[in-house]
């Protein structure tokens, strides 16, 4: 039997709503309520798509990407038959699917399923009750990753970028890059609707980065012009299409003239603050709430701006250096017979890519920025004598921190003590190399979908764990007087150099997600899925057999969507039973594959 269209909050609380055997099967493996879906369709129909936010919308829809295991039952990324692929859901009207799909793309799910709940409170009565945070939430959750291989997030980014008052350090947090109040956000987005529905008016919205999302989602889905300008009045950008509705955006620094300049505004155009109250606290870990993605063309400008420019030209030597002279000193560890394993794994030792020409290859591949620096970085690779390529990378950390000067990276040793020191003014030009190192090591055993780009978040969290790092080397040198370059190596380098699989799909999907799971997180963990974006090792796809074994086993695949099993949609799978669980955790889903040897255990 097909589904009923008829909408049960349009008309009454009683109409009879049909769903078939399948559907219902479909709702449950998504983990996704009807009744939320249902109530979406009307708190969400404001929002007018527009002829190129449908098509955009359409091409996601039906281009989902899903990988199948040998056993069929074992898929990655959109199952074949997941629930939004079943165009019933979206065949007359899909601008409540778009809105969440957007909302989730550049936000955090729980923060999304909070702004869900927002937009929902005006349309619950006694009768028909706004569904649980926890039911907006999943729904978010199941959306999660469909404009992940769209422009959206590109442009997200774009925009936010346009901001001049944005921080540009990695070590201060500011009114312009905190989190917002879901409820201010979904007061935004529900003027935003109000507009496109009109079709004509204004409409003018106050703050900082977030309004890099208003922007975006307006030029690419509504029908909506867009105009961005700085306090003083300079426009930043501007789209002219025949439609008479204009969102009219205005960057601000802080919150000391937001009410003059909502007071001087239009009284005909309605003004909304979109900002976070200020906080001005410089902190070694400040939390990156979201950004948008940046292509792999210019990423390291992007995402460093200046302070890359700064170390890639002005101070390229200590760059050279530096990079090159670890990329060396890996090699001596492959090829020396000696070197005990928990220095080289046998992964790395058959792995080109992450030592010597190959790691040099490897990032300047990935990151195309740096290729004017290869030939230079290629050339200390042909020296032999372990002591000069030490003195190499010493002098390139030595000279990076002569230019800086900051706690981080001062090579002097470390005290406990209550002075914060002193942060560097935007990024530290070390922690910039090592970060730059760490990402080709771990890049150099990931393949990536087409169209699927890091999060600037996600390069934001690997400089600011680097960063820890750094302060824990000094701690090293501090209680090892002795401590050489090799120490300080391992420290930096080694540990994600010889990771596990888990550590590794830890790093693949912070990159591309932009925050780092936090729960279940075994050592035997082989496939995870985290914010929309899913990672797992090609091995289990194809099997542990030796028949079936691939050269690429080791290799972990990152994309859009989610672990299935069944077509039931999991977070985290285990290959045999996970490592110190809980002896009254039940919630693991035990499941035999017929191509792997071991029980796969799934959450």
């Amino acid at each position: 039997m097909p589904l009923n269209t008829t909408n049960e909050l349009k008309d009454s609380v009683d109409a009879p709503v049909t769903y078939t055997h399948r559907l219902l099967s479909q709702f449950e493996n998504a983990s996704v309520s009807p009744y939320t879906v249902n109530y979406s369709r009307i708190a969400h129909t404001k929002y007018k798509a527009s002829t190129g936010g449908e098509r955009t919308f359409n091409s996601c829809l039906t281009n989902l990407p899903v990988y199948v295991a040998t056993d069929d039952h074992l898929q990655f990324g959109w199952n074949e038959r997941s629930i939004w692929r079943n165009i019933e859901l979206h065949l007359y009207e899909y601008e409540h699917l778009l809105l969440i799909a957007a909302i989730v793309e550049c936000l955090p799910e729980s923060y999304a399923g909070a702004v869900l709940s927002c937009l929902a409170d005006p349309y619950e009565d006694e009768q028909r009750p706004n569904p649980s945070l926890t039911s907006w939430a999943d729904m978010a959750r199941s959306l999660d990753g469909v404009l992940s291989t769209s422009d959206f997030a590109l442009v997200v980014d774009d925009r936010m970028r346009l901001d001049p008052y944005r921080a540009t350090s990695g070590h201060s947090a500011t009114c312009t890059n905190s989190m917002i109040a879901p409820m201010d956000f979904a007061k935004a987005l529900q003027a935003l609707g109000s507009l496109s529905d009109a079709g004509s008016g204004h409409l003018t919205l106050v703050g900082g980065d977030f309004l890099g999302w208003f922007c975006a989602f307006a030029e690419l889905f509504l029908d909506v012009n867009v105009q961005v300008v700085s306090k003083d009045g300079e426009v930043l950008y501007a789209t002219h299409t025949s439609s008479k509705a204009l969102l009219h955006l205005i960057f601000m620094d802080d919150s000391e003239n937001l009410d003059s300049t909502i007071q001087a505004q239009d009284q005909k155009s309605l003004t909304l603050r979109v900002m976070s109250g200020p906080d001005t606290k410089a902190i070694d870990i400040p939390r990156v709430p979201f950004t948008g993605r940046s292509g792999w063309e210019a990423l390291l400008p992007k995402v460093f701006e200046s302070s890359f420019h700064r170390i890639a030209h002005e101070h390229s030597k200590f760059l050279v250096q530096s990079i090159g002279g670890v990329a060396r000193l890996l090699q001596f560890i492959v090829e020396d017979p000696n070197t005990p394993e928990e220095f080289v794994s046998k992964e790395n030792r058959y792995n080109s890519a992450s030592y010597g020409v190959g790691l040099i290859e490897t990032i300047c591949n990935w990151f195309p920025e740096l290729r004017h620096l290869q030939g230079r970085m290629e050339r200390l690779q042909k020296l032999s004598d372990h002591s000069t390529i030490g003195e190499k990378c010493d002098a390139g950390a030595t000279g990076f921190a002569s230019i800086c000067g900051c706690t981080i990276c001062a090579l002097v040793p470390y005290h406990a003590t209550t002075d914060p020191g002193t942060l560097p003014q935007s990024f530290c030009p070390l922690a910039i190399m090592e970060t730059i190192v760490n990402m080709g090591l771990a890049m150099s055993r990931i393949t990536v979908v087409s169209k699927l780009y890091p999060s600037r978040a996600g390069v934001l969290s690997l400089y600011q764990r680097q960063v820890q790092k750094l302060l824990s080397s000094k701690k090293a040198i501090a209680t090892m007087p002795n401590c050489d370059t090799m120490t300080r190596i391992n420290t930096l380098f080694l540990r994600d150099w010889n990771a596990n699989y888990s550590v590794r799909l830890q790093t693949a999907v912070a990159l591309f997600s932009g925050s780092w799971p936090e729960h279940d997180l075994h050592d035997n963990l082989i496939a995870l899925s985290h914010e929309g974006i899913c990672a797992y090792v090609l091995g289990v796809q194809y099997g542990d057999e030796k028949s079936a074994r691939r050269k690429d086993a080791d290799v972990i695949r990152v994309q859009p969507g989610h672990i299935a099993w069944k077509q039931k949609i999991y977070s985290r799978a285990c290959l045999g039973s996970p490592v110190r669980i809980s002896r009254l955790d039940f919630t693991w889903q035990a499941a035999r594959c017929s191509h792997i040897s071991k029980e796969l255990h799934l959450k």
